[in-house]
């Protein structure tokens, strides 16, 4: 598996509150992998993967560029639905990597 680079320095943008009430610097190359497995999961074309993967997190960059603090749920939940609209298979693997985790 390729190592996905994140373009510009925006590698870190704010505050997560994890599912357990624990703050943590939120880490963008962290949900880059993420989506990059869920998709690779679904087994769709490395082209696809590269693509659904660069577009998604580009859209939860700018989505979450102007909060200081956001809950790992509402991460899940728009890359979920981001996801969902370009790829199910990818979004049930990503669905379904968190409820195992």
């Amino acid at each position: 598996m390729a190592k996905k680079k994140v373009k510009g320095a925006l590698r870190s943008v704010g505050t997560i509150v994890k599912r357990r009430g624990v703050p943590q610097e939120f880490k963008i190359n962290k949900l880059i992998k993420s989506i990059d497995n869920a998709a690779r999961s679904a087994q769709l074309p490395e082209p696809e993967v590269d693509k659904l993967t660069e577009a998604t997190s580009s859209q939860i960059k700018n989505w979450i560029k102007g909060r200081k603090v956001a809950t790992s749920d509402e991460i899940f939940k728009k890359v979920s639905g981001l996801l969902r609209k370009k790829s199910k298979e990818a979004a049930y693997m990503y669905k379904t990597h968190r409820d195992v985790n």
